[in-house]
């Protein structure tokens, strides 16, 4: 961004509090430090005295208020606040870890730790309602009335005048207790301030032995709860066990249904017993007794329809010795034979032993066949018993079953409640073993020590907030002061709607004044197009605004002092080509700041608003700018245009000036007003008219 753009109307920026000279001189690339700053700092020597005056007054004011001061007395005690209390035992106590974020319990055991309640108890471990002394160090009257005494003063208080001076009592107490969180550790400090460095630490280390206390309390009392509760409800499921139970036994007596108790496979992990009736027993016996009986039967069949009896009578022991005694008989039967007839005694004797043989050989055969045969008989007798038990066992195990359908809803009652009664019971013996331990997640790390010396008043850090405070206010009322005695701007226009309005009479006259006024004051002709200050004063207009606008920096050549001690003039010096091109760089901001250190006031006669991009340009670069209106021949609208332009280019407009005010005709003509004043503005006889001062 260039210059002509900053200084373009309607584009200058402003810094707050100042405007576009002071912008553009703040972006000036020539000058090391600021304009604006300089300004401050020049009001500031200005009014320095005052400043010093301040701070003086407010250094007094701090000393002899910390001077004036109670001495205050801090104790701390340091306390440390677990997550989680230390386990003792194994079984957990009735409250269950909380599943919130740390931060909120953090937070509540702050907010715990500044309870009223807290403070209750407290001003009561300390005795605080009958101590004078408490009260009066924090200027609290113990007088007749309402005071620790009743009125007559030898009575003690009452009741409601005890509870009262309780309240006071703890509101001294919240309102001093401090409580300050170590960052990033489980660490609290607790501190209490009061006149009295004995009372802090008191009250420090009761403070934090009192919430230990109060927690463990709060703890104690919610497994008090929880045992109370407990007992009520195994009071109840005893009674609905033993009702249970009654209903129970009563139904199998009525129904007959006996049970046995027996442990089962995957009949608990408990190693708890089914239980089965007799029926079922029974049942599960005869029904193996039966699938013995069956297999006896099927085996018998067996035998007789494969061979069976043949096979029961060559593996008869007794028939085989039978026969091996046959036949050695006919052996030595036939051996007689080869030399004896069959009438041989011998022979005829051994004839006779081997009939007797065959005769026993044909008996046991027999028997061993009716065996066979009687062995199946029975397998069949006694799977047909055995069969028919069974089955009258089966229908009595289902009417049993039928019968059984209540009873095991009644058992089932009876388990439910029997669980339950159990389960409670334990959890009862469990808080009872952790109610009697004092677990606690709080603990104390350091007691409070009795302080050495006051924490406040702290003189040094009083006075010097006091000459801090001092220093900004004696700076504001610099400032201020600046404002209301600060008269006419440093640095200001006078422009007018059109030419011959008397615009450069009043930048003369306004000029004069201030050099009355014992001002240095210097008067710039800017209308560079029409000049005509030099000629009120008589002086020639060889050099001047123009030269240092084109780059002359000796600006003692171009003074040029007048009769009037303390009023200097600047002619606009030689006409340029194009005025309104040297006003949009850094060089009337440079010279105005350089006048301004060698002058108290810089006035600047501007050319006419309208038709030309002068006035808003040096309206831009001065503080303020004086508006002069001619009585008569302007138009309203003429007036209010040239003002809105002015405006655009965020210039402070000071006032208007009413000139050629003829009390005769003290209205607006008609006059009209052309637009023709603009490029010929300043030629002279080839342009038109010349403008009047």
């Amino acid at each position: 961004m260039n210059d002509r753009a900053l200084q373009q109307p309607g584009t200058t920026g402003a810094i707050p509090g100042g405007n576009g000279r002071e912008w553009a001189g703040w972006l000036s690339a020539t000058g090391g430090e600021s304009p604006l700053i300089t300004q401050y700092l020049r009001v500031l020597l200005r009014w320095k005295w005052v400043i010093l005056g301040a701070v003086l007054a407010a250094f007094l004011i701090g000393l002899i208020s910390t001077l004036m001061m109670t001495p205050l007395y801090t104790a701390q005690t340091s306390i440390e606040i677990s997550r989680e209390s230390d386990r003792i035992v194994k079984s957990e106590g009735v409250e269950r870890e909380s599943s919130a974020s740390d931060l909120e319990f953090y937070q509540t055991q702050y907010g715990l730790l500044k309870a009223r309640s807290l403070g209750e108890r407290v001003a009561r471990d300390l005795k605080l309602v009958d101590d004078p002394k408490f009260f009066a160090a924090f200027g609290v009257e113990t007088g007749k009335s309402g005071g620790l005494l009743a009125n007559n003063s030898t009575q003690p208080l009452g009741a409601a005048g005890r509870e009262g001076r309780l309240r006071q009592a703890t509101g001294i107490l919240l309102s001093r207790i401090g409580i300050s969180p170590v960052r990033s550790s489980r660490l609290v400090n607790v501190t209490f301030t009061s006149p009295d460095a004995e009372l802090s630490a008191r009250v420090a280390n009761a403070w934090s032995r009192n919430f230990i206390q109060s927690n463990l309390e709060r703890r104690f009392e919610a497994n008090s709860y929880a045992r109370k509760y407990l007992e009520t409800r195994l009071e109840q499921l005893r009674g609905k066990l033993d009702e249970s139970e009654r209903l129970l036994v009563g139904y199998a007596e009525n129904q007959k249904i006996i049970t046995i108790s027996s442990p089962v496979a995957g009949s608990g992990s408990d190693g708890s017993s089914a239980e089965r009736s007799l029926v079922a027993d029974d049942l599960a016996a005869l029904n193996a007794e039966l699938a013995k009986a069956t297999a006896d039967r099927v085996q018998s069949e067996s035998l007789l329809q494969g061979g069976g009896k043949r096979n029961a009578v060559l593996g008869n022991a007794a028939i085989s010795q039978l026969r091996q005694r046959r036949a050695e008989a006919a052996a030595e039967y036939s051996k007689l034979m080869v030399q004896f007839e069959p009438g041989y005694p011998a022979a005829r004797a051994i004839e006779s032993q081997i009939a007797q043989l065959d005769r026993s050989i044909a008996r046991e055969e027999t028997r061993v066949g009716e065996a066979v045969t009687s062995t199946l008989t029975d397998a069949r007798a006694r799977e047909s018993a055995l069969g028919s038990k069974v089955e009258s066992l089966k229908a009595r195990l289902l009417e049993e079953k039928r019968r059984s359908i209540q009873y095991n809803i009644y058992k089932r009652d009876v388990d439910t409640n029997s669980q339950q009664y159990d389960a409670l019971l334990q959890r009862y013996k469990e808080i009872g073993v952790a109610g009697g331990v004092g677990t606690n997640n709080v603990s104390v790390v350091d007691q409070a020590m009795v302080p050495d010396g006051p924490s406040s008043p702290r003189l040094f850090f009083n006075l010097l907030l006091a000459m801090l405070v001092g220093l900004g206010l004696g700076a504001a009322l610099a400032f201020a002061l600046e404002q209301i005695a600060h008269g006419a701007p440093r640095s200001f226009s006078v422009t007018s709607t059109r030419p011959a309005e008397g615009k450069s009479t009043t930048s003369y006259a306004l000029a004069h004044s201030l050099a009355r006024a014992r001002r240095k004051v210097v008067l710039i002709d800017g209308d560079m197009r029409s000049p005509s200050i030099h000629g009120l004063f008589g002086k020639r207009n060889e050099r001047g605004l123009s030269n240092f606008l084109t780059g002359s920096d000796n600006i003692g050549e171009l003074l040029q002092p007048t009769d009037l001690d303390g009023l200097s003039i600047m002619a606009a010096g030689p006409q340029p080509p194009n005025a309104a091109e040297l006003l949009t760089g850094n060089r009337l901001d440079e010279l105005i700041t350089a006048l301004l250190k060698q002058f108290d006031n810089v006035v600047i006669d501007s050319p006419p608003v309208m038709g030309l991009a002068d006035a808003p340009l040096i309206a831009s670069k001065v503080e303020g700018t004086i508006y002069a209106v001619e009585s008569r021949g302007n138009k309203a609208s003429a007036v209010k245009l040239a003002l809105g332009r002015l405006a655009s280019a965020n210039a402070h407009i000071l006032g208007v000036v009413l000139t050629k005010f003829e009390p005769k005709q003290s209205g607006f003509g008609s006059y009209g007003y052309g637009y023709d004043y603009g490029y010929g503005y300043g030629q002279g006889k080839k342009g038109g008219r010349k403008a009047e001062g």
